[in-house]
């Protein structure tokens, strides 16, 4: 997970390369990726779990305290990757004009469906309304969506 969310943060990362994790892990805080009180327990479990994969002794408590740490990040470094991937890049406010053009305007959707013999491109277009529809359940569709633009008539 912190290799992911390194790769999703650090645009110019050589994707060969295979830092170590505490590095990764004071890079992000480093870069304000990760906040700095979650650093001490993501570093203490790698430390104790770096110990037990190279056979060195962990302590009964030390490892019990793995576990509830190590859950706890899960669920925290889950919800962190989860709300890193879909945050705006940009906030840009825009006029009721603007908001109606978008509301009333044409989109020119293209996707695409890999998981077959022959994958296709599919290429709709839809109103807002019908993007909506589309997005509605799109998670259960064997396709990905590469392309979303408006289209000015």
């Amino acid at each position: 997970m912190i290799t992911k969310i390194y790769r999703l943060s650090v645009r110019e990362i050589d994707k060969n390369a295979r830092p170590p994790l505490k590095k990764l892990v004071y890079e992000l805080t480093y870069r304000e990726v990760l906040p700095k009180d979650i650093t001490q327990p993501i570093t203490e479990v790698i430390y104790l779990c770096n110990r037990a994969v190279h056979g060195q002794e962990v302590r009964i408590q030390d490892a019990k305290s793995i576990v509830d740490i190590g859950i706890s990040l899960l669920s925290y470094l889950n919800g962190f990757i989860h709300d890193y991937t879909i945050k705006p890049s940009e906030v840009l406010e825009i006029s009721q004009q603007e908001l109606s053009n978008y509301k009333n305007a044409k989109y020119r959707v293209v996707s695409i469906i890999p998981y077959v013999e022959r994958p296709v491109k599919n290429v709709r277009i839809v109103t807002q309304e019908g993007l909506d529809q589309l997005l509605e359940g799109y998670v259960e569709y064997a396709e990905f969506i590469v392309e979303v633009s408006r289209i000015d008539e």
